[in-house]
């Protein structure tokens, strides 16, 4: 039974805008404790816990490991430390200001650029994206098996790239009818699903070391072979694959065994294509925020004990410097670089209401299928919250009431030759 003046995990996740799952891992990592646990062990936080959180969330944004973020918000702490890192950050926090001003500025121009209907000079727009690398943060790359898929609709409808986000990638591995293609780090199976469509004659093969990942996607994906395995052990022969293709996963693994075993499963001249998210912005609709059935269906699913450590999520950040260098590090030749950009917002006058109308659709799409993901059969109440939810938003968008929610996202891509 619920206490006055306490909120439930969900309620509280709701509130400091994270996942429950990131309030259960900052448990274990003994940086915020409950303030009250029931007889049933479930989980109750204060205003207080709310302060603690959006202290830690701040230290950890501005680059504090979880082990600096515990000496500096539990106990005594020294205060000439905490002041001497909060100097160093800052000056850190103004060169990502100015980095996002030139990513701002790139925006600006490459839309005016094309509302006049010239020709976009890309290689320019692209070296001032990227000057933005930035560090993946666990909560948005690890929410839920959905992020990916996110990620890879939006880029597939919404590419600043003319050609096209699937066939300008695809074209980056040479890809052709025929081919052994394996995909490192499936998720749910939205990029398999995309190369099964565009090469219907393609044997692809995705894993996934997340069996739930896996068994979504060999519901919702026919034609692909889905296994569970890992990415720094493949359990494949040698040179058994014309392409490999990850997305989102390198953060995740040890590079040298990452790229050592994509090598050794490629034949000779085969494609190694390695795609990495970079840091978003995400400013959400007020109206499409948690709803109360969404957190109780959330607080609802069981969560295994050891997930994050079990799964080492973001335990290898590399810069885009970093990335290239390990792939030639491993053998890989002719390596090269480039950047995919997404800019989402759909009340701005460039827009037109069908291409606006879709991104709000798209984000619905996404919560949809975070839901299916879980496997439960508790799920129908979130749904309905769901769509009423973005029923709301299309209303909004549809009378007029701009909201001004924006979303940008940048992906870069790693491409070398074996």
């Amino acid at each position: 039974m619920r206490k006055e003046g306490y909120y439930s995990s969900g309620q509280f996740a709701a509130l400091a805008n994270v996942s429950v799952r990131t309030i259960r891992f900052y448990d274990r990592q003994n940086l915020l404790k409950p303030s009250y646990v029931n007889e049933n062990g479930a989980r109750f936080y204060t205003d207080p816990d709310l302060v603690h959180i959006q202290q830690i969330l701040l230290l950890k944004y501005l680059g504090f490991s979880l082990e600096d973020i515990r000496e500096l918000t539990i106990g005594d702490s020294d205060p000439s430390f905490l002041l001497n890192s909060l100097h160093l950050q800052r000056r850190l926090v103004d060169d990502r200001i100015e980095q996002l001003s030139l990513v701002r500025e790139a925006i600006s121009d490459t839309a005016s650029v094309i509302e006049q209907g010239k020709q976009v000079d890309w290689r320019g727009m692209l070296d001032l994206i990227h000057l933005t690398g930035m560090e993946n943060t666990l909560a948005s790359q690890y929410r839920n098996a959905t992020n990916i898929s996110a990620r890879i609709r939006l880029h597939s409808l919404y590419s600043t790239n003319k050609a096209g986000w699937f066939p300008w990638l695809f074209s980056l591995a040479d890809i052709r009818p025929g081919m052994r293609i394996l995909e490192i780090g499936c998720g749910p199976g939205a990029l398999a699903e995309a190369l099964k469509r565009r090469y219907p004659n393609a044997e692809i093969t995705a894993i996934d070391r997340d069996k739930n990942f896996i068994s979504f996607a060999r519901v919702h994906v026919p034609g692909v072979t889905f296994l569970e395995g890992d990415a720094t052990k493949l359990p494949f022969m040698d040179g058994m694959f014309d392409v490999t293709i990850s997305y989102t996963v390198s953060e995740h693994v040890d590079p040298s065994a990452f790229f050592g075993e994509q090598h050794r499963v490629r034949k000779p001249g085969g494609f190694c294509l390695c795609l990495s998210a970079r840091k978003s912005i995400e400013c959400p609709a007020p109206c499409v925020g948690p709803t109360a059935e969404e957190i109780a269906f959330w607080d609802s699913i069981p969560e295994e004990d050891g997930d994050f450590e079990r799964l080492q999520v973001c335990r290898y950040p590399m810069t885009e410097a970093e990335l290239p260098i390990y792939m030639e590090k491993n053998g890989f030749r002719c390596v090269s670089t480039g950047f995919a950009v997404i800019d989402l917002t759909p009340d701005a006058p460039k827009y037109d209401a069908n291409m606006a109308e879709g991104m709000i659709e798209a984000c619905r799409q996404n919560d949809l299928e975070a839901i299916a993901s879980a496997h439960s059969d508790h799920g129908s109440a979130a749904i309905a919250a769901v769509n009423r939810k973005y029923d709301e938003r299309l209303r909004l968008y549809r009378a007029g009431e701009k909201q001004w929610d924006t979303s940008v996202s940048v992906t870069m891509i790693v491409r070398g030759i074996k």
